[in-house]
């Protein structure tokens, strides 16, 4: 499995603000990379409104991740049964945004566990087997936006599928005058 053939992606987005915007230039470009992918938002509950209105988004699923929340009495029951539901989805791929400083890991251990072969985050951190795509966050990306950098970090799987596996249009017949007939 690649990027290039990857239909339905996990996009994770974690955010206590519900600010979902710096995330949706990326979405755009892997919604527009392949037409027919879609996508499935996670995200935490303030962002259930502002997930909706996304476009490039097909379906959302509301998660109160442990790491950003206080914990509950039954927070391992409800992680336990998040990582079912995330594995009853059959994905491709999972894209984790995170704002500069924090952590992909949680979430992309989230996903190894539910068997997303395709992994993508970006950050400081050694990922180990938890990313199977990373970016890494340099001195040089501090001037960048958190727009930038979710573009960035999509880019890096758009650009290299494509430097692999060629163009994705499908080559035009030659006519009989450029095939020298």
């Amino acid at each position: 499995m690649s990027w290039f053939d990857a239909q339905h992606i996990l996009c994770v987005r974690f955010d206590v603000r519900g600010d979902l915007s710096m995330c949706q230039p990326a979405l755009q470009l892997l919604k527009h990379d392949l037409p027919s992918r879609r996508i499935t938002l996670l995200t935490s509950p303030p962002c259930a409104t502002p997930a909706q209105r996304i476009e490039e988004v097909d379906h959302v699923i509301l998660y109160d991740a442990p790491w950003l929340s206080i914990a509950s009495e039954n927070e391992a029951i409800a992680d336990r049964r998040m990582i079912a539901r995330i594995d009853a989805g059959d994905f491709d791929g999972a894209v984790i945004f995170t704002r500069r400083g924090e952590s992909a890991l949680p979430a992309a251990l989230m996903c190894m566990l539910a068997d997303i072969p395709l992994r993508l985050g970006r950050g400081a951190d050694q990922p180990g087997r938890l990313l199977t795509h990373w970016v890494r966050d340099t001195s040089i990306d501090e001037d960048a936006s958190e727009a930038q950098r979710q573009l960035i970090m999509v880019r890096t799987i758009v650009a290299g599928e494509i430097a692999r596996s060629g163009p994705r249009a499908p080559e035009r017949r030659a006519s009989p005058a450029q095939a020298g007939l």
